[in-house]
C-alpha cells in the first residue's frame, strides 16, 4: 500500500470522531499544546532526520487527510512524545501461565483528557488497534493513537511482543536531546522497523 494512503481509514476515523480537531487546537492550556519554540525546532530537525521515505509518505498522508491543524510539527511532537518528556505513561505486565502460555498486557492510565463534542475523552477512548500486513498477511497488531507513526506497544502474530515504558529520572528532555544528537534513535520509529 502506498505509504501516503496507508493510514487513510484510521485518519478519517479520528477525523470523524472529532479527535484530530480536539488534539490540534491552538490552545496553550490544551494538554497536547506545542512545546516552547526552541524545543520544537530542535525536535523537528531530529524527527525529520530519522524519517525514511516510507515514514515520509505516511506524514504526507496525515497532512492530506487530517485537516484542521495537522502539521508536520504536530506529527513530529506525537512521534517524539516519550523523548520530549511528556507526562508519565502506562504500565505493563509480562507473565507466564502454568501451561507455559506467556501473557503480555498493558493498561491505558494516561492523564490526557480532551473535550470532544462536549465530553471528556482520554487515551483509552482514542486508542485503536491496527493490524500491520506484510504481503497481504497479518504481521503484527499495535495500539495506535492519533498522529502516531512509530509504535509503543505491538504484538507480532509469530509470537513476540514489544512495549515501551518510560520512567522519569530528571532532566530527561535535555538528556534525550543530547542522546539523539549524538546518533541515538527515536524509539517508536526504530521499534516499528524492528517489529516489521
Amino acid at each position: 500500500v502506498d505509504p501516503e494512503e496507508r493510514w487513510r481509514e484510521v485518519i478519517l476515523y479520528y477525523k470523524d470522531l472529532g479527535a484530530i480537531e480536539a488534539m490540534t487546537r491552538r490552545d496553550q492550556e490544551h494538554p497536547m499544546a506545542s512545546p516552547p519554540p526552541e524545543v520544537q525546532r530542535n525536535w523537528n530537525e531530529i524527527v525529520q532526520s530519522q524519517l525514511d521515505e516510507d515514514f515520509e509518505g505516511e506524514v504526507r498522508g496525515w497532512l492530506k487527510y487530517g485537516g484542521f491543524n495537522v502539521t508536520r510539527e504536530w506529527l513530529f511532537t506525537i512521534t517524539a512524545q516519550y523523548e520530549m518528556n511528556y507526562p508519565g505513561f502506562c504500565s505493563g505486565l509480562l507473565a507466564a501461565m502454568p501451561n507455559g502460555t506467556v501473557v503480555h498486557g498493558r493498561n491505558m492510565d494516561y492523564p490526557l483528557s480532551i473535550e470532544i463534542n462536549g465530553k471528556p475523552v482520554g487515551y483509552p477512548e482514542l486508542s485503536v488497534d491496527v493490524t500491520f500486513l506484510r504481503s497481504g498477511q497479518p504481521l503484527m497488531t499495535s495500539v495506535t493513537w492519533p498522529g502516531q507513526l512509530g509504535i509503543h506497544t505491538a504484538m507480532r502474530f509469530d509470537g513476540w511482543t514489544f512495549e515501551q515504558n518510560t520512567r522519569r529520572l530528571g532532566h530527561d528532555l535535555e538528556k534525550n536531546t543530547g542522546a539523539v544528537q549524538q546518533g541515538g534513535n527515536l524509539f517508536g520509529l526504530l521499534a516499528r522497523r524492528v517489529m516489521e
